[in-house]
């Protein structure tokens, strides 16, 4: 059940990351790092009874696909340990994403609890992007999530170096 004060707290977060990844001294000055933000939110109905606050998310550059999620995230950078670009078999590249316990935990909840609906992956680097729309299948236990992303190799390089970046600065802090 949410808290009256719940998106106040999600937003203050979202802003304290935000300003980390954006304003921070080891993130902006004199080493060229810099921050990338990661979330995930799910899918949702988009009837005028749902509780929750909805909006609407294009997935895709080319041909965007319209989908209906809840706009607090329900996983962020705080449960990710650790991304990386992978290749792929094809040719191609993907996104590896590990969660830390705490986020495995949630994810497996997440699959567990939502299958059949799809999992919405945002970021901010240089622009703020619709990354993927995975559709949750299976409950996930390994706590790793691999995408591919609508992104260039040189973005989600760069958008993972961000993260990164910015999981750093919060394990020092």
């Amino acid at each position: 059940m949410r808290g009256r004060f719940a998106p106040f707290n999600i937003n203050l977060l979202l802003a304290v990351l935000f300003l980390i990844a954006t304003g921070c001294d080891s993130l902006s000055r004199g080493n060229n790092k810099s921050g990338s933000t990661f979330k995930f939110h799910l899918e949702t109905k988009s009837d005028a009874s749902n509780s929750s606050r909805t909006g609407t998310a294009a997935v895709g550059r080319t041909r965007p696909v319209y989908i209906t999620i809840d706009l607090d995230p329900c996983i962020f950078e705080s449960h990710i340990e650790r991304a990386a670009v992978v290749d792929t078999g094809d040719g191609g590249f993907a996104i590896w994403v590990k969660f830390n316990d705490f986020g495995t935990a949630l994810f497996e909840s997440i699959t567990t609890t939502h299958r059949n609906k799809r999992l919405v992956i945002g970021s901010r680097f240089t622009e703020a992007r619709w990354l993927a729309a995975p559709m949750i299948i299976n409950t996930e236990k390994s706590g790793i999530i691999i995408f591919t992303p609508d992104a260039t190799r040189p973005e989600a390089e760069r958008i993972v170096s961000g993260l990164n970046n910015l999981l750093d600065v919060v394990r020092k802090k």
